[in-house]
Parts: C-alpha cells; sequence; structure tokens
C-alpha cells in the first residue's frame, strides 16, 4: 500500500514528462520540411576479364565498381550539368560553392544490390525533383559509361585490325617470296628434276633403314658381348676336370686278379700250380681288357656353360657373316655335352 501511495502522489511527475516529450515529437513532424528520397537501379553487365575477376573475387568486383561510380558521379562533368539542369544549388543554404556542392553530393546515394547491380538515389524536399534527378543521374551515367566502353573497344578493334593488317601484310610478302624461290629453284635444276628428287627420297629412305637394321645389330651384338663378360667375370664357367670313367666288369676282375696273385706270390713260390694258373689268368684278362674300347670321360654340364656357348656361337656366327670385330674367338671355353672323347 505505500508503494500504491507514492505512486498516486508522485504520477503527475511522470506523466508530464511523457506528454512533453510527445508534444515536442509531434510538433517536429508539422514543422519540420518533407524530405523524398528517390532511386534507379542500375544493372552492369560484365564481359572478359571482367566476368574472370568477378567469378575470382566477388567483393572486389563491387568494391571496384563503388569506385567508378564515385569517380564518374562526382570526379567528371556528370554531376555538374544535373546541378545545372535542375538548378540545385538554390535548394541548399546559402554559403561558398564548395560548402553547397558537398551538400548536394551528400544528398547523393549509391547501394549495392548484388555483384552486378546497384542503385543511384537522390534526397530532396520536392518529390518531383527527387524523382527527376535520380533518373538524369542514373541516365547520364549509363550514357557516359556506355560511351567510353564503346570507346574503349573501338581503340582495342582498331588496334587489333591495325595488327591484323600487318600479319596480312607480313605473311603475302614471305608468300611472294617463297614463291620467288621456288620458281628460281625449278628452274635451275635439270629436266628429270622429278625423278631425281624421287630418287634421292628412295636412297634416304633406305640408308635410314639401314641405319636403323646396324643400330638394332649394334645394340644385339653388344648385348651378348656384356652378358658373356658378366658370365666370365662372375667365374660362372665350369672348369673343373671331366670325372674318372666307369670300370668295366672284366677291369674290376683284372684288378680282383692282380691282388689274388700278389697274395699267392706272398705266400707260395713261383712254380706253385695256383700261382702258375692265377697268372695265366691275369694275362687273359689283360687281353680281354685291352681289346675292349677305352670309356668315354664325363661330366654334367651347367645352364650358364650352355647359355655362354650359344652366345658364343651367336658371336661366331655374325663374325662368320662380317659382322662382328675380328676380335671373336670361336673355340668353346670348354667341351659341353656327354659325347665321346678322342680315343
Amino acid at each position: 500500500m505505500d508503494l500504491w501511495d507514492v505512486a498516486r502522489r508522485r504520477k503527475f511527475q511522470a506523466i508530464i514528462p511523457a506528454l512533453l516529450v510527445i508534444l515536442g515529437v509531434s510538433a517536429y513532424v508539422y514543422t519540420a520540411p518533407s524530405k523524398f528520397r528517390a532511386k534507379s537501379l542500375i544493372a552492369v553487365e560484365a564481359t572478359g576479364a571482367d566476368a574472370a575477376n568477378a567469378a575470382a573475387d566477388p567483393a572486389a568486383k563491387v568494391q571496384s565498381q563503388l569506385r567508378t561510380v564515385r569517380e564518374v558521379l562526382y570526379e567528371g562533368p556528370l554531376f555538374q550539368s544535373v546541378i545545372q539542369e535542375f538548378d540545385l544549388l538554390k535548394t541548399v543554404p546559402a554559403g561558398d560553392a564548395a560548402r553547397k556542392l558537398e551538400t548536394l553530393k551528400s544528398r547523393v546515394s549509391i547501394e549495392v544490390d548484388g555483384a552486378d547491380a546497384f542503385y543511384i538515389g537522390y534526397e530532396s524536399a520536392n518529390r518531383q525533383q527527387a524523382a527527376d534527378v535520380a533518373n538524369r543521374i542514373a541516365e547520364l551515367f549509363v550514357a557516359q559509361t556506355s560511351a567510353k566502353h564503346e570507346l574503349q573497344t573501338t581503340r582495342e578493334t582498331q588496334v587489333t585490325d591495325s595488327g591484323v593488317d600487318k600479319l596480312r601484310e607480313k605473311l603475302a610478302d614471305l608468300d611472294s617470296r617463297i614463291a620467288n624461290y621456288k620458281q628460281g629453284a625449278v628452274e635451275e635444276l635439270p629436266e628429270r628434276a622429278d625423278a631425281n628428287l624421287k630418287q634421292i627420297e628412295a636412297l634416304q629412305s633406305q640408308i635410314q633403314d639401314r641405319s636403323t637394321t646396324l643400330a638394332s645389330e649394334d645394340a644385339r651384338r653388344a648385348g651378348v658381348v656384356s652378358e658373356m663378360n658378366e658370365i666370365e667375370k662372375k667365374g660362372m664357367l665350369n672348369t673343373t676336370p671331366a670325372e674318372a670313367a666307369t670300370k668295366s666288369a672284366n677291369q674290376i676282375k683284372l684288378e680282383t686278379a692282380r691282388l689274388e696273385l700278389a697274395a699267392l706270390k706272398a705266400r707260395y713260390t713261383p712254380d706253385y700250380p695256383d700261382v702258375s694258373r692265377k697268372e695265366g689268368e691275369v694275362r687273359d684278362l689283360e687281353r680281354i681288357v685291352a681289346a675292349e674300347p677305352r670309356p668315354v670321360p664325363s661330366r654334367v654340364v651347367s645352364p650358364t656353360e650352355l647359355r655362354y656357348t650359344q652366345l658364343k656361337g651367336t658371336e661366331c656366327n655374325e663374325h662368320s657373316a662380317g659382322q662382328l670385330s675380328p676380335t671373336c674367338q670361336c673355340d668353346s671355353p670348354s667341351r659341353t655335352g656327354t659325347g665321346a672323347a678322342d680315343a
């Protein structure tokens, strides 16, 4: 209750300031001059390098557009012509010309509406004047930028056309010189110029084919020699002697008989009958063994020796055909196979 009594007693202290504020705002609204703002939308069409730059960095394109719009509006004759056309200096308070110009510039607004569009607006106390000035500024801006772009395009086209014309003249001169040279060269050749040229081409083709064949043969021969040297360097050839020949049954009998004869001679005299009989047996076996053919000594040949022998044969065949150097030695380093040895 105390709080309620306090609020009731002091209600006029809260109501009076609120009423004063409302009255002040209402008076300002009714007495303040009216201001109108008109805006014109301008779309920008990017082509060529500008389109590529916009796709790479849209923010940079927006900043570039704002800078270009301000330069065209304020630094050129566009805004001055609009001021003179609508006599806008009379709509600003009295003062020097620079201050009036800055006041008029502050009434112009530039609002970005995306990467390819923006608004140009103007604020004025006259509704019609605001709309007319905004539309006129947009119209002059479009006309000036279009003319500037057209002029730039014309200059680039002229430069391109001039370069193309120079290149055409240069190509025509070169064609003329080539034609004159061909004409003079043809007149200096003999009557069978075409036949001679064809024969030269055929000979050149044969030389090329022969050179290719020789290069291929040299490469293959170098590979053979390299592989042979590698085998020799690593000591992969079998230089061990051949294994002893296998003894025949008669040779084994002969050796056994000789051992038995030596044992009998150690025990008995030479005239003992068993000694005489064993000596005769030894002599018979010696004749039989002497009549038999000699056994063939053999050994196992490794795959490396077989490969070496094959390479050696290839090298010697080429040497016999006149394709290898005279340093070729066609003797095999070792006998291969298991054939019979010379007696």
